[in-house]
């Protein structure tokens, strides 16, 4: 996606050094194949090491707008559809990317 190490080690939480070593680490050919014989990315991200965000990174690189929004546009999210609108409103967090929901009162 076109982030440095350092900003994706800011996003996740980790040090820089740990996101060097995921990186060599990593066959991304490797990741491709597995999602795609359909493991889930939880299962990928904990066999390589990874936080779930670098994963989705990962496998979401070099698609467009679209094949992401298909890819994370599922009802349950209440998104299934894209919607016209000036404001961001999510119905829920979505925990494939390991975001718990938000407790209102």
């Amino acid at each position: 996606m076109g982030w440095s190490q350092y900003e994706i080690a800011d996003v996740v939480g980790l040090d820089r050094s740990a996101i060097t070593k995921m990186v060599k680490n990593s066959n991304f050919t490797k990741i491709h194949h597995d999602y795609q014989n359909g493991k889930s990315v939880e299962e990928i991200a904990k066999w390589y090491g990874h936080d779930l965000v670098v994963t989705w990174a990962i496998l979401l690189q070099g698609k467009s707008d679209l094949e992401i929004f298909e890819t994370f546009g599922k009802d349950e999210y209440g998104n299934k559809q894209p919607k016209i609108t000036d404001y961001w409103k999510f119905a829920k967090a979505d925990p494939r990317l390991g975001k718990k929901p938000i407790k209102r009162h």
